[in-house]
């Protein structure tokens, strides 16, 4: 965990590749209202496009899309007035070897 001193911050460890478990990750947060909203959650895996798994496809997909879109549904009401952040990467815009998701 980060060292912030601060009354005003939550610190909520989540793995996103376990979209089932948003619910009880943003039950958590005791805040009517969040201020800031960052969505910085990415992962990469390493296979060439003929040998891409199904649990990494499944992992990929759960972590870079379905949790946040799901956390985000789940704070709708917390975060109606909120600054909003979202960070992505550029692995969808530089092509690299053996990176096929």
């Amino acid at each position: 965990k980060p060292k912030i001193d601060s009354g005003n911050f939550t610190w909520i460890e989540a793995d996103f590749n376990k979209p089932d478990k948003i619910a009880e990750y943003c039950a958590q947060i005791d805040e009517n209202q969040i201020d800031a909203f960052i969505s910085n959650a990415g992962t990469i895996v390493i296979e060439q496009t003929s040998e891409v798994s199904k649990s990494s496809y499944d992992k990929t997909f759960n972590v870079n899309l379905l949790s946040p879109m799901l956390l985000v549904a789940e704070l709708k009401e917390k975060i109606m007035n909120s600054v909003i952040i979202t960070i992505s990467s550029l692995s969808d815009r530089i092509p690299e070897p053996d990176v096929a998701l």
